[in-house]
């Protein structure tokens, strides 16, 4: 097994030893690099591999015994969750299928039949991995040329529903969850249009109010475990104005502005949408939740009504992707704006407007020869 010794700056020495000469002595192989960590690593597998000191990388080497023992040995410094992900992903996707083989790149034809045959959210997930295995073995020095760089035609998409409130839908929730603990999680999502994570890893704290106007910092996320933000454009300031900043100025308070679990959030969320339940010998019984009778949406929606409501209202999508965190203007319409129930007459009443503004015109018959 090979051993990476830092001398400072850019300088790193490998070493690595396995079995005895003829003579008695350890065979011990040493050199030296000029570059980064990654590429004392990239030398450090391939001394490992010309001397047949990994038993992950021997002569029978496979690609399952590459991606547990190098590539996720040289990631280990990423987010527990991320590594668990890939982990499944191998597991249940790409190993049956080719963690057996050599560390070599499959064939084009053989990866296309392969990301055909699963969902298109496999398949995506799937195949970036996969590519991300064998570039890493490419940049080791294992392969002889850059794998997987034809483009993979993906399963499409089943289309779902992506279900938002109308802003009368908005206030009449905000008045029923009047004195609700949820109140504050469903302003700021609606409000700011933070994600779920963002609004539960929000503190009173990092909002400022003033009269009608209020601002929050977002710079932590609860889905992960070192409060880090889904990427560097989700560290961002936003602005609530009416009639969010006046909730959130009467709920005012310390600590989390949500104290309570994710998981527990949403069952409360979805318990508010229920009927009266009563037991036959009337011991449980529970009255019906404040948005009973309401259309039900996911509570993630609610980031999506924020998102679909500003576009109605004439925000520009560069604005709104960095009001959203986005690394892209084309996610908002994938993923978050949807006509809204009074989208239609808007718009109907957008092209009445504009026909009644038209001049009629006079045209003469033109006769035929």
């Amino acid at each position: 097994m090979a051993t990476i010794i830092h001398h400072g700056g850019d300088c790193y020495e490998v070493q690595a030893t396995n079995g005895y000469r003829p003579d008695g002595k350890r065979r011990r192989v040493s050199r030296r690099v000029h570059g980064t960590m990654r590429d004392a690593q990239a030398l450090a597998v391939r001394l490992d591999l010309e001397m047949g000191g990994n038993p992950a990388l021997g002569s029978g080497a496979t690609l399952d015994g590459y991606f547990e023992g190098v590539f996720m040995a040289s990631h280990a410094d990423l987010d527990p969750k991320t590594l668990a992900n890939y982990r499944t992903i191998w597991r249940l996707h790409v190993s049956p299928r080719f963690g057996s083989r050599p560390i070599a790149e499959p064939s084009p034809a053989e990866v296309q039949t392969w990301v055909s045959s699963m969902t298109r959210g496999n398949a995506v997930h799937a195949a970036k991995l996969l590519r991300s295995v064998l570039r890493d073995a490419w940049y080791m020095g294992l392969l002889p040329s850059e794998p997987m760089r034809r483009p993979l035609r993906y399963p499409k998409a089943a289309c779902g529903k992506l279900d938002v409130w109308d802003g009368s839908e908005v206030l009449y929730a905000l008045s029923r969850l009047n004195g609700h603990r949820l109140l504050p999680l469903v302003a700021v999502m609606v409000g700011a249009g933070l994600r779920r994570s963002e609004a539960m890893a929000l503190r009173w704290e990092d909002v400022t109010f003033s009269p009608g106007y209020a601002r929050m910092t977002i710079a932590r996320g609860a889905h992960a475990e070192d409060g880090s933000t889904k990427n560097p454009e989700s560290v961002r300031t936003v602005a609530v104005m009416e009639p969010f900043a006046s909730i959130l100025a009467e709920c005012r308070g310390e600590g989390p502005i949500c104290p309570m679990t994710m998981a527990r959030a949403a069952k409360v969320w979805r318990n508010l949408f229920e009927g009266a339940v009563e037991s036959e010998d009337g011991r449980r019984s529970r009255p019906a939740g404040p948005l009973h009778g309401m259309r039900y949406i996911p509570m993630k929606q609610l980031r999506a009504t924020n998102t679909t409501l500003m576009h109605e209202a004439g925000v520009p999508d560069t604005t709104l992707s960095m009001v959203h965190g986005h690394t892209d203007v084309r996610t908002d319409y994938r993923h978050y704006i949807a006509p809204t129930s009074t989208a239609a007459d808007t718009a109907a009443k957008m092209l009445q407007s504009f026909m009644m503004d038209a001049e009629p015109r006079q045209f003469r018959a033109v006769s035929g020869e």
